[in-house]
């Protein structure tokens, strides 16, 4: 993966925004600069069609079938970006070998996380705070979407997680409402 790897670097160093692309996983691109990667995971810090921070989403680098920079539309939304002097949320998985240790790491520094199962549903993602875990299955204590509010204990199979998400506008929300929803 030497490629791979090289552009990563050169994508990182120069802090050039790209579209990352899973087209076996899922039909939206992710728009963001290179945080951080290994072997494994990329850590991106996603920007918003507005051009400000996102949060983050890390993924298996396995999965990334194309990476797409420079370009028109990248370049006018990296010069919103930059006139909005938007700060990135941006986390250093280098070293974290494991779905686990991501995991943690992301809840440590969030205190919330996005569990996306896209392999079994595309679109299926979990928000909430992590329980326990161990070397296979996250225990989840989920919070459901705007409209419901609902909150349960999940479950979820490691190898079943294409992809983890934190820090956005939306997860941002949501944890919020759930932590300050008052009896109607």
């Amino acid at each position: 993966m030497p490629i791979m790897c090289n552009e990563l670097e050169q994508l990182m160093k120069k802090s050039i925004l790209a579209d990352f692309y899973r087209d076996f996983v899922d039909d939206e691109s992710l728009t963001g600069f290179v945080s951080s990667f290994n072997e494994e995971f990329l850590c991106l810090s996603i920007i918003s069609d507005t051009g400000t921070s996102n949060g983050i989403s890390i993924v298996h680098i396995s999965d990334i079938t194309r990476i797409a920079w420079e370009g028109n539309e990248r370049k006018s939304l990296k010069r919103l970006f930059d006139s909005k002097q938007t700060v990135l949320d941006k986390l250093d998985i280098k070293n974290t070998l494991t779905i686990k240790d991501i995991i943690e790491s992301v809840y440590k520094k969030f205190g919330h996380i996005n569990v996306l199962t896209e392999g079994i549903r595309s679109g299926m993602a979990f928000i909430g705070e992590v329980i326990e875990i161990d070397e296979s299955f996250i225990l989840f204590e989920g919070i459901g979407t705007f409209a419901t509010l609902d909150t349960n204990k999940l479950l979820i199979r490691h190898s079943e997680i294409t992809r983890i998400d934190a820090g956005g506008t939306y997860e941002k929300d949501v944890a919020w409402l759930s932590n300050n929803v008052t009896s109607q």
